[in-house]
């Protein structure tokens, strides 16, 4: 993550937006780079700069990193031949790029003292960039294209990765002083995006590829509460909002190598994510519309593959130790699930089951405690009990629909810590989970029609049903499980037979 948050910047480092109170003018803006930079690790500087005409020409501009640690050392150098900051009449200053700027990453990783570099280069098509305001700065930035190249060969073989961003149009606004806190929003759109990454390995003679396809993509993003971390000094924003949505999508993969080959390709109609980052608590949305997916491995000659209408992930937990109790939370749904003809043809040639789309819901939420933080792994590794405390969780829905057979389900449970704090085991459970049956015992019936489940194995389950459930219509069981605050376990009002 560290590597991943120092390259981003140096790719984009005068196409991003810093922030200032000042006045416009091409000098102003050039030393407000300067500073945010600064502040951030970053060493940002030119060669020679010259003003005639209201622009500022700026010459041999590059930005420049380095972290050591015991582990090696991480360096990059991002350089431009020259940048022109011009003052425009309606107060604002446009920045002019030239078309081609390169990135050299480089990393020393001990005790070998290896050390490799990958050059990245960025490639702009009618660049167009402004900022104007006063107390809030606004970035406007637009282009045709935006190309990213990341090549590496060496003899043990070579990686290749090609970005294409079309269409881009871009909105930043930034209120505050250049050592903040800042106050910081984006929105941006393109109407295309592709990434092509191949890589090969000779020793295996193995190549791997991977291609993405997407249209009409929009983000937005808002960052606040910038705070200095102990541990490496630079600002971090505490709380973060980051939106993402786009139409259609194509992705392929590939795997070869020694004459066998697998692949798999998905597509969508819509997706969209949303991650929201507070200083005790994480919280991501993501979900996909008209899914499809095909794969066929080197092992086996027939494509297999299913789609959806419609797949959610939401996930909600703790992120910073905290004595107060945070939102947990985790849902998981995908509807109309249809697996691909070979599929049914495999499983159920017969025809038993059906071809009726598969439905699975399952819905929790609650509150926890985080007793470490969540980005501290010696932390957990050394910690002699559960890393949180569990106060409640509530089963919101459980719903499992497949051929021909309907499973629900609710319920609340509360949590004592008391065996968890003395390091003895989980917090103990207590409260009651309702279930709800239909059509399972036809189930059953055809799964041995079909050769999957054993007649005895069937008639077992049969039995075990009413142990667990109880009738209340054809083919329809209920079962109430009660986990009492003296560890015992009631089902229907029963001790567990189990």
């Amino acid at each position: 993550m560290q590597i991943l948050r120092n390259v981003i910047p140096a790719c984009i480092f005068i196409v991003s937006p810093t922030p200032s109170l000042a006045q416009i003018s091409a000098e102003e803006i050039w030393q407000e780079w300067v500073a945010f930079y600064a502040v951030q690790g970053f060493e940002l500087s030119a060669t020679s700069q010259s003003y005639a005409d209201g622009t500022l020409r700026l010459n041999g501009v590059t930005q420049t990193y380095t972290d050591s640690n015991e582990e090696g050392e991480v360096s990059i150098v991002a350089s431009l031949d020259e940048i022109s900051l011009r003052e425009e009449t309606d107060d604002s200053v446009s920045y002019i790029l030239p078309e081609q700027m390169t990135v050299l990453f480089s990393v020393r990783m001990e005790p070998e003292n290896d050390t490799f570099v990958i050059p990245i280069t960025m490639t702009l098509e009618n660049f167009q960039g402004r900022v104007s305001g006063d107390d809030t700065r606004e970035y406007q930035n637009t282009a045709d294209t935006i190309t990213i190249n990341v090549a590496h060969a060496e003899d043990e073989g070579s990686v290749n990765a090609d970005f294409v961003m079309n269409d881009l149009a871009s909105l930043v606004q930034i209120a505050a002083g250049l050592n903040g806190p800042w106050d910081y929003s984006s929105t941006g759109e393109m109407s295309s995006m592709s990434v092509d990454f191949s890589f090969a390995e000779v020793a295996s003679n193995t190549q791997f590829t991977f291609e993405i396809d997407i249209e009409d993509i929009t983000l937005s993003a808002v960052l606040g509460n910038f705070t200095e971390s102990s541990t490496d000094g630079f600002l971090y924003p505490l709380t973060q909002q980051h939106r993402y949505s786009a139409y259609k999508s194509e992705t392929n993969f590939s795997v070869s190598g020694n004459g066998e080959q697998t692949t798999a390709r998905s597509s969508t109609d819509r997706s969209a994510f949303a991650v929201d980052i507070a200083p005790e608590a994480v919280a991501f949305k993501g979900g996909s519309l008209g899914f499809e997916t095909t794969f066929q491995m080197a092992q086996f000659p027939i494509p297999f593959g299913y789609s959806a209408t419609e797949i959610i992930t939401e996930i909600a937990a703790p992120l910073f130790a905290s004595e107060l109790s945070q939102p947990l939370a985790l849902k998981l749904a995908l509807r109309d699930v249809a697996p691909s003809e070979s599929v049914w043809t495999l499983i159920d040639p017969l025809g038993a089951l059906g071809r009726d789309p598969v439905d699975f819901v399952l819905d929790i939420d609650g509150s926890a405690k985080s007793l470490v933080e969540a980005g501290d792994i010696g932390a957990f590794e050394n910690f002699n009990r559960m890393p949180f405390e569990l106060d409640n969780l509530t089963l919101n829905q459980l719903l499992l629909s497949a051929a021909g057979a309907v499973l629900t389900g609710n319920g609340d449970v509360d949590f004592k810590n008391e065996d968890s704090a003395s390091g003895l085991g989980f917090p103990q459970p207590f409260g009651k989970l309702n279930f709800d049956l239909k059509g399972g015992l036809t189930l059953i019936d055809k799964l041995v029609t079909i050769g999957v489940l054993p007649a005895a194995q069937a008639q077992m389950a049969k039995m075990m049903s009413g142990v667990v459930a109880t009738p209340v219509g054809e083919d329809h069981l209920t079962s109430e499980i009660e986990l009492t605050e003296d560890g015992s376990v009631l089902v229907n009002g029963l001790p567990s037979p189990f």
